[in-house]
């Protein structure tokens, strides 16, 4: 039996896994996966330029990278929450503040 390699993903200078030639980092597809328990079929709905063999491919390449995949998504999540915390909010959310209507209230159940 002769072995076949499938190359469907390339690593970055900077260590970032990408799906070659779509733009779409593997990060992307995991998140897919994990957060919203998507299969393959579904992620692939969902991202209507990945093939099949390119979600499988970037899962595969999860699963034996993970501690990297997951170590590049919880940056992205630190990053995310740093930029919306120094962003300023927009003029509808501050004049919804000012309304005193955000956050929004929760009412307590009566009794």
């Amino acid at each position: 039996m002769t072995p076949v390699t499938i190359n469907l993903i390339e690593v970055d200078e900077d260590g970032v896994a990408w799906i070659m030639d779509t733009g779409t980092k593997v990060s992307v597809v995991v998140i897919d996966k994990l957060a919203f328990g998507w299969d393959a079929e579904q992620i692939a709905q969902d991202h209507e330029h990945l093939s099949l063999a390119h979600i499988h491919a970037a899962l595969a390449y999860y699963y034996t990278h993970q501690s990297e995949i997951d170590a590049e998504i919880a940056e992205e999540d630190r990053f995310g929450a740093e930029c919306r915390a120094a962003a300023p909010l927009s003029p509808f959310f501050e004049r919804m503040r000012r309304e005193g209507r955000w956050p929004p209230r929760h009412s307590s159940p009566a009794g």
